[in-house]
């Protein structure tokens, strides 16, 4: 006796076959699935809701950094260190866990491990993440010595330095979304900072004329 063959769409049950529920999923029989096309629009919205939130976080940071530094008399220099210590605890913590063969934690959320290991994340034998420490080493010593010294080459360094790290974001965005198809929290939030710390830098640099040379902002 020749069992009978399951056709497309259909599971074995017994002696006969039964037809899958739309989207080709049987959670009885141990069979996940759904179409290509569902199974993509899943992961856009997913990314863009992502996108969605930095976007928030992004514009209400900007905001408290613009008030304290306009209402509260904070020096802008301040203002990019912290973003900087931010970046550059982001930045070291990827580097030891890529270096160390590892991959991110990202708790509930995914796209992380995806992210690490594409060809993307690394030039050569190194993370990119390495070239974020490094970048953000810089950065912050340059917003420290302008906040101590009042010299604006210093302002300059940083606002030039975070311009090539946004240059370099930008790419990395869209590798995330479009080539790899994952989104990486950890590489959002540092490029998110990136971003945060090159307007304030652009913003405190177009604003330069209205401030004596050395003087405390």
């Amino acid at each position: 006796m020749v069992a009978a063959r399951a056709g497309p769409g259909r599971v074995p049950e017994g002696g006969a076959t039964r037809r899958l529920p739309p989207g080709g999923s049987d959670p009885a029989a141990g069979i996940v699935g759904g179409t290509p096309e569902s199974r993509d629009f899943a992961t856009l919205h997913h990314m863009l809701a992502w996108v969605a939130f930095w976007v928030v976080v992004a514009v209400v940071t900007f905001a408290l950094a613009m008030f304290a530094i306009r209402a509260r008399g904070v020096h802008p220099g301040l203002i990019l260190a912290a973003l900087d210590t931010f970046g550059l605890v982001v930045a070291s913590y990827l580097s030891i866990v890529e270096l160390s063969g590892n991959v991110p934690v990202c708790g509930p959320l995914h796209g992380c491990e995806e992210v690490a290991k594409s060809e993307y994340a690394w030039i050569g034998p190194i993370p990119v993440a390495v070239f974020g420490v490094g970048l953000s080493l810089i950065l912050l010593a340059a917003a420290l010595g302008w906040w101590k010294t009042g010299d604006r080459r210093l302002l300059a360094l940083h606002y030039g330095l975070s311009l090539l790290g946004v240059t370099f974001e930008a790419w990395f965005m869209f590798a995330q979304v479009f080539l790899i198809e994952a989104v990486c929290v950890w590489c959002t939030a540092y490029g998110v900072s990136l971003i945060l710390r090159f307007v304030i830098a652009l913003i405190v640099w177009l604003r330069r004329d209205e401030v004596p040379e050395g003087a405390t902002w």
